[in-house]
């Protein structure tokens, strides 16, 4: 489980061949493709986690692995974060520097857990389960710490409300040929903008353009 966490939580940024990195690939004659990078003059920001991706039409993997640098702990910058309220977060603390006695998380200055819903792993990734906006949004301090030495960033992690509907249904269940039918699809809650989309799953629909609008957004008023 703890190897799915790693791979989940990890936010990073796409290396680009530029200044002491060097990126490319080929294929060889069997048609297999190597892609590499090089590390020129490596420093102990260079150190932490690094992915590859593949994908095509049909799928899409990946494989992490770490790359450790001897030195002081260094933890990179982190762009700020969006949740999903209800949903599951994984923050990976980008830290550098071998070795890193422990790796600890705080939110507005307390160390975590503080709560069921929250887990902090060895490898300084966080989970928090069922992003709540009030009790979740906020600033959060990762750290990392060796014989004294100490490094910290802060991150923001702003939470998001998906869009709920409340349940509707048709005035009038069963209507002769010709009859006029309306319904009200309402917001109870969710952050604007909002978009409709309007659908229809009978046959007749098929290959047919509505004059109805299949698209409505609304947003805030400015």
């Amino acid at each position: 489980m703890l190897n799915d966490v790693n791979m989940l939580g990890c936010r990073g940024y796409i290396i680009q061949d530029v200044g002491r990195f060097v990126v490319g690939q080929y294929v060889t004659v069997e048609d297999e493709v190597i892609s590499h990078v090089n590390i020129s003059h490596v420093r102990v920001e260079d150190g932490g986690q690094y992915a590859c991706e593949a994908s095509n039409s049909v799928g899409h993997v990946q494989h992490v692995a770490a790359v450790r640098v001897y030195g002081l702990p260094y933890v990179r910058h982190m762009s700020p974060v969006t949740a999903v309220a209800g949903r599951r977060l994984l923050l990976t603390c980008p830290a550098a520097g071998y070795p890193v006695a422990n790796i600890t998380w705080k939110k507005e200055g307390r160390t975590l857990p503080v709560s069921p819903r929250q887990k902090v792993y060895s490898n300084g990734t966080l989970v928090i389960d069922s992003m709540d906006r009030n009790r979740d949004g906020g600033r959060y301090t990762c750290a990392a710490a060796r014989h004294g030495h100490q490094a910290s960033r802060d991150v923001t992690v702003s939470v998001a409300v998906p869009p709920k509907l409340t349940p509707f249904f048709f005035p009038n269940a069963v209507l002769s040929e010709g009859n006029r039918a309306s319904v009200t699809c309402q917001i109870l809650e969710g952050d604007l903008p909002v978009t409709f989309r309007r659908t229809c799953s009978l046959p007749h629909c098929e290959g047919k353009r509505s004059n109805i609008p299949q698209l409505i957004g609304v947003g805030r008023s400015t």
